[in-house]
């Protein structure tokens, strides 16, 4: 199990023990009639669903980022790749986008990057 999932469900495990013993103490105080308890029915509820929620909602939705970064749908015949490359002219070293050209920094010179990874 993943951990957005695990968090997901610890949270929905807070709330709905919340809501049970809010539910229970304001049974047993209104049995009772012991108005403490009534204030401990009201607390649980608003304690237990506040901290559920929190991790309900990180397990729902804040490391959901984590899944884009990761997605599988990602076709890699789509990404631009770059190679390394020597400046013809003065000899320093850049990285050049397949397909692409790029300006050597020290001499002015251009460099293309052929779709086959020659250097032009």
């Amino acid at each position: 199990m993943d951990l957005n999932k695990f968090l997901k469900y610890f949270g929905m495990l807070f709330v709905v023990i919340g809501m049970v013993a809010g539910i229970l103490f304001i049974g047993g105080a209104l049995m009772t009639r012991s108005f403490p308890l009534i204030f401990m029915g009201v607390m649980f509820p608003l304690i237990f669903c506040g901290v559920g929620g929190f991790f309900a909602w990180i397990g729902g939705s804040a490391l959901k980022r984590e899944e884009n970064l990761l997605n599988p749908d990602i076709d890699p015949e789509k990404i631009r790749t770059s190679i390394g490359a020597s400046c013809p002219a003065c000899g320093a070293t850049l990285i050049v986008p397949v397909g692409m050209s790029a300006i050597c920094p020290y001499c002015g010179r251009k460099v293309v990057a052929g779709t086959d990874g020659s250097i032009r």
